[in-house]
């Protein structure tokens, strides 16, 4: 007998304005964060000679060229 998952994609609706939270974009956000504070850390941790507001500066440029390419991506693969 097979087994069919179909769960539904929709996390919550945030109240009032009735807008839907999916579970993949919970993950995209997730990912995204953990990844930053992550690159972080390592920077902080192989380059101690580099001051830490330049070592945010990178990370913060590097998180937003990620996050545009997996909106673009994510659209191209649709």
């Amino acid at each position: 007998m097979p087994l069919y998952w179909n769960p539904n994609p929709v996390a919550f609706n945030i109240p009032f304005i009735d807008i839907p939270i999916f579970i993949y974009g919970i993950c995209f956000v997730l990912g995204f964060v953990i990844a930053y504070f992550q690159l972080v850390r390592l920077l902080k941790k192989t380059l101690p000679e580099k001051d830490p507001k330049e070592i945010h500066t990178l990370v913060d440029q590097l998180t937003w060229f990620v996050i545009g390419g997996t909106i673009i991506g994510a659209r191209l693969g649709h």
